[in-house]
C-alpha cells in the first residue's frame, strides 16, 4: 500500500511531521490542511518539526510552518526524527493495515499517533503510549505498554498498561467489547450508563471510568 502524503508522530520533543517528498506538492498542503482540520484543537500548543524522505526547501518548509500555526501549533527545531538512534530513517509512514494484520509502532517512551479506523481482525500495537485519530470498531483491537487515547469511538478491545500499570484509557465515546489495564478487567457493566468522553484508570484492584 502507497504510503501517505503525511504522517504525524509523537515524540517526547513534540510532533514529527513525516512527508512523502515524492508527492505533489499542492497534494502535501492539501493533506497537511486535512489533517490539521480534522484534528480541530487537538494539536493546539503542540510544538513540531518536519522531516521527509529528500531535503525540504526552506521556501516549502515556510509553507508547511504557516499552516500548521494557523491551527496553534508551535516550530520547534528541537523536535528530532527518529527518536531514537539507528532507527531507519526512511520508514517514513504509518500504514493502514488490511484487515487481520498487526499494524505495531516501535518507539518506546514515545506516545505514537496513528490516523486510520481500526477495522474487524485489525490489531494495533504499540510499546508505549498510543494515540489514535479514528475510530475503533467491533472486532479490532489495540494494545500498547502505556496509555491509550482515541479520538473518536472505541467500541473494540483495549489493552492498555501492559508495561505500565498507571496507564490511562480515554476516547471520545468508549464502549469497548473489553478493556484492560494492566492486569485488571473492567466489568462489562461499567460503561452501560456512561456517554460522552471519558477518562478510565485503576485504582486498587478496579477501573474507575469517569466523564472528561
Amino acid at each position: 500500500m502507497t504510503r501517505e502524503a503525511i504522517c504525524i508522530k509523537g515524540t517526547r520533543e513534540g510532533l514529527a511531521i513525516l512527508l512523502d517528498c515524492d508527492r505533489e506538492w499542492e497534494e502535501i498542503k492539501r493533506n497537511l490542511h486535512n489533517k490539521m482540520s480534522v484534528a480541530g484543537n487537538f494539536f493546539r500548543g503542540a510544538r513540531f518539526a518536519f522531516f521527509g524522505n529528500k531535503i525540504i526547501p526552506q521556501e516549502k518548509n515556510t509553507e508547511l510552518v504557516q499552516i500548521c500555526q494557523q491551527y496553534g501549533l508551535v516550530y520547534c527545531q528541537d523536535v528530532r526524527w527518529p527518536p531514537v538512534a539507528g532507527r531507519a530513517a526512511g520508514n517514513l509512514a504509518a500504514r493502514e493495515p488490511h484487515s487481520g494484520a498487526t499494524t505495531r509502532s516501535e518507539t518506546p517512551g514515545t506516545a505514537n499517533l496513528h490516523w486510520q479506523h481500526l477495522r474487524s481482525g485489525q490489531v494495533l500495537k504499540s510499546s508505549g503510549s498510543l494515540v489514535l485519530v479514528g475510530d475503533v470498531h467491533p472486532g479490532a483491537e489495540i494494545i500498547a505498554a502505556s496509555s491509550v487515547v482515541i479520538w473518536g469511538k472505541c467500541q473494540g478491545c483495549i489493552r492498555a498498561g501492559t508495561r505500565d500499570p498507571r496507564a490511562t484509557v480515554c476516547a471520545l465515546e468508549l464502549k469497548p467489547a473489553s478493556l484492560q489495564i494492566g492486569n485488571v478487567n473492567a466489568p462489562e457493566t461499567l460503561f452501560t450508563r456512561l456517554s460522552g468522553p471519558l477518562l478510565a484508570w485503576v485504582e486498587g484492584d478496579a477501573i474507575i471510568c469517569r466523564s472528561i
